[in-house]
């Protein structure tokens, strides 16, 4: 299991692998700056890693070889593959390249502003863990790539715009990749804080802007076909099951729901007003659980992880975790069903099923 940190203490490590069975660290690097922590490590079929920071894209081995590292423009917030098994990714300025994976040669770059460069002292990528308009993180999330079509959907805020857009490009594979337009959809009012999740069949794109809707974008057209009004504004992106049962990432007050894609609007499945939704959402199957951190009744500074049914939002299971902070910014569920999630103010904590060892 790979996590990033800004920083730790009595190290000056920023990207660490853990033994996830028992936490252990395996290793860590100190080859990327604390801006690394915007980001997730994405991870190939041969278990190499792609992270970078604010000065290249590096890549290493599983074991933490360094295998080259690039050089680029801004920083991005993750890193996604092509059809064609390519490294691509969006620089917090707007600046797309395309990646081979064995050198990291760039083979395509795209410049959404042209002239525009990274500037420490006037362009600041932590504002990206905000995304509101009129910030200095023009590309705040990580794009989405459709693996069938091979089209990727990212949002972007061009500087002075109260409103952040949808952007769908066609990439087309080959010796000289390219990159080609295809719509824009300019309708998150007050910016995005949610990287675009595509649906099973390809069909649509959920994103949210930051005024509290859930949108549904054709992904073929980039018009908007509903926009789900939540009563808070999320922080991060939803979660798709393959059925498209659309749980939304935790905001202001929010609380844990379910929505279904029911053509022309969204119908509400179930929602738990009675707890306080803290973290982004998980979940793996169309009749499995949902995994929700959620703010622990017992004091402050600590969360619970709830096991909620998907397709009810009933209680399964309730396990705390003390001292994790305010809220998580990540939860993921590894193959043997164990939980994980990172708290934002310090520290990483793993569940396991009760039934196992």
């Amino acid at each position: 299991m790979f996590v990033t940190t800004i920083g730790t203490a009595g190290t000056n490590c920023t990207v660490f692998s853990l033994n996830p069975r028992t936490g252990q660290q395996q290793w860590c690097s100190d080859a990327l700056s604390g801006r690394v922590v915007s980001s997730s490590v994405t991870i190939d079929l041969d278990g190499n890693l792609y992270i970078a920071d604010d000065t290249a894209m590096f890549s290493f081995t599983n074991d933490g070889r360094e295998r080259w590292r690039t050089p680029i423009d801004g920083n991005p917030l993750s890193a996604q593959f092509t059809p064609d098994g390519r490294l691509i990714f969006i620089s917090h300025i707007g600046h797309i390249y395309v990646a081979e994976r064995d050198t990291g040669e760039i083979v395509t770059e795209y410049d959404l502003l042209p002239g525009v460069s990274y500037e420490p002292d006037n362009s600041d990528p932590i504002d990206c863990l905000v995304g509101g308009a009129n910030s200095t993180c023009y590309s705040a999330n990580t794009l989405a790539v459709d693996p069938v079509s091979g089209r990727i959907y990212f949002t972007f805020a061009p500087p002075g715009e109260d409103a952040a857009a949808v952007v769908a490009m066609d990439y087309s594979a080959g010796d000289t990749p390219s990159l080609t337009e295809a719509w824009v959809n300019d309708s998150l009012v007050g910016g995005s804080a949610a990287s675009p999740a595509i649906s099973l069949d390809g069909r649509r794109i959920y994103t949210n802007d930051q005024v509290g809707n859930l949108l549904a974008i054709d992904a073929a057209t980039g018009v908007t076909v509903w926009a789900f009004p939540l009563g808070f504004s999320p922080a991060g992106s939803p979660s798709v099951t393959s059925a498209g049962r659309i749980v939304p990432t935790a905001g202001g007050g929010g609380w844990p729901m379910a929505l279904i894609d029911a053509g022309d609007r969204a119908e509400l499945l179930w929602e738990r007003r009675d707890l306080i939704h803290l973290g982004v959402p998980a979940q793996t199957t169309d009749e499995g659980p949902l995994y929700v951190v959620i703010a622990n009744p017992d004091g402050p500074g600590a969360v619970q992880l709830a096991v909620l049914d998907g397709p009810s939002g009933k209680t399964l299971d309730l396990a705390s975790a003390p001292d994790s902070g305010a809220i998580s910014i990540g939860t993921t569920v590894g193959p043997d069903g164990s939980v994980y999630f990172a708290g934002l103010q310090g520290g990483v904590f793993a569940f396991r099923p009760a039934d196992q060892p």
